[in-house]
């Protein structure tokens, strides 16, 4: 026979749909932070300084490493109810930066972006990874925003 007891406890550690759009969007940004520290440490780094706009590149790979992997941490801990005031705001700033990447990516392969320019490079290789993980990463954090929100409405 179960209790109330037994079914609180069951409510709370069940993964709802909300909870799992965010954990897999949460791989999804860490994954883009590894492949462009990957793309960065094969490819980037060694880069001349002569070259326009090489600092995009090199110093731009390495912070969205870094907020990638800090948005994804944040991202796990409201997942599971921590810092539950500023819960849609993670999800907004991963939204933001995904968005900022995929625009820097397709800029950076026709009119250029702060001087950097891959013309003819298209999205093959890492490239078409990266666009493809962030675009997963961009509908999950859409869909994890839109399950919270409806949850939060509700509960109101």
């Amino acid at each position: 026979m179960s209790t109330a007891t037994d079914h609180d406890s069951t409510a709370r550690t069940a993964l709802g749909p909300a909870t799992i759009a965010q954990l897999l969007a949460a791989v999804a940004v860490a994954a883009g932070g590894v492949l462009h520290l990957q793309d960065w440490n094969d490819e980037k780094k060694d880069l001349p300084s002569q070259i326009p706009g090489v600092w995009v590149v090199q110093e731009g790979f390495l912070l969205n490493v870094a907020a990638s992997l800090l948005l994804a941490v944040l991202l796990v801990a409201t997942a599971f109810g921590a810092l539950r005031a500023v819960h849609r705001l993670v999800i907004a700033a991963a939204l933001g930066l995904e968005l900022a990447s995929i625009a820097a990516l397709v800029l950076s392969r026709g009119s250029g972006i702060f001087g950097w320019q891959e013309k003819g490079a298209g999205y093959k290789d890492r490239a078409g990874q990266v666009l493809t993980v962030e675009i997963v990463a961009v509908v999950l954090l859409v869909v994890a925003f839109a399950l919270t929100y409806a949850r939060t409405r509700r509960c109101d």
